[in-house]
């Protein structure tokens, strides 16, 4: 009844804790077992767990400060902890709970029992995943222009931070692409706001036939204005690549219903090198400037220089 959930299971005493395993196995669980408290705390640093069952006490790191460990990404799904041991002491299961843990199983432990706490962890679950899966939802919406489907301008100022730190941290280029359509005022006054709507959302399709999915991405930033985001790209490259999108925008006109409008495009390029971002590491003052609100300040430039 598991789904392929991840589990974590922690227990030194490697004869129980395989024969728990292949029980998990059999209800369909994925099954991860470990001895130690230190290899766990390192697992859980870098992986979640949906299902967490570990022995209060554990080798260099005990089961409370792996639950509180667990407990502190708060940006992760839930993860469910169960602690196993052999005493049941109140105040034992008390500081357990405290802890963070959601149950508390008595060892040698009960397999019908044991199997009644899962499926009591598996409702928790569902539920978790049902409620996560609306908020991502939720955020999509918030985050993207209705019409185009495009970002939107809160997407950006949330992907260009956490895309810049990256690149410093792991010294690769970054650039960002402006686009304005310059007579998209006068198709919504020539032909209704329905075509100017409806040449918006191809606009966006083209542009993102071109770029790459799942890596760069394409902003709504005002009414006609978007913005390219483009993670490890150099910005000669983002130039070839505002090139061809300049050509295959200008150069094929957009067809809705029984009009054909042709589109005027300009674009501002601007970046930051692999080398920049090597540099910023060594001096600081050069990485106090380089920040996405500057980079933004420069392509804006650039965009203001190519309209004239």
């Amino acid at each position: 009844f598991a789904n392929g959930w991840s589990v974590l299971l922690v227990d030194p005493d490697r004869i129980s804790a395989v024969v728990l395993q292949k029980l998990l196995e059999v209800e369909g669980f994925k099954v991860k077992l470990v001895g130690d408290g230190q290899e766990a705390f390192d697992l859980i640093q870098d992986n979640h767990y949906s299902l967490v069952l570990m022995d209060r006490n554990l080798p260099n790191v005990d089961g409370l400060a792996l639950s509180r460990h667990i407990r502190s990404f708060s940006d992760r799904s839930y993860s469910y902890i169960i602690l196993l041991n052999k005493m049941t002491q109140k105040q034992e299961m008390i500081d357990s709970l405290s802890a963070g843990a959601d149950d508390y199983l008595t060892k040698p432990y009960d397999y019908v029992e044991l199997l009644a706490r899962l499926n009591s962890a598996k409702r928790i679950l569902d539920f978790d995943h049902r409620l996560h899966e609306k908020n991502r939802a939720l955020e999509k919406l918030a985050l993207q222009d209705s019409l185009t489907t495009a970002k939107n301008r809160a997407a950006y100022d949330i992907e260009i931070e956490r895309e810049f730190k990256r690149a410093i941290r792991y010294k690769h280029p970054i650039s960002i692409a402006m686009c304005d359509i310059d007579n998209f005022k006068s198709i919504n006054d020539q032909y209704g706001h329905r075509v100017g709507d409806q040449v918006l959302v191809e606009f966006v399709r083209r542009v993102n036939s071109v770029v790459r999915l799942g890596i760069d991405s394409v902003f709504r930033y005002t009414g006609e204005m978007f913005i390219i985001a483009l993670p490890e790209t150099e910005p000669e490259n983002a130039s070839v690549l505002t090139s061809r999108l300049q050509y295959l925008i200008e150069g094929v006109p957009f067809e809705v219903d029984d009009v054909v409008v042709d589109l005027d495009v300009r674009f501002g390029v601007s970046g930051y090198s692999k080398e920049d971002t090597i540099a910023s590491q060594c001096d600081s003052t050069k990485e106090f400037l380089m920040t996405p609100s500057e980079l933004f300040k420069r392509t804006d430039q650039e965009l203001k220089a190519a309209k004239q």
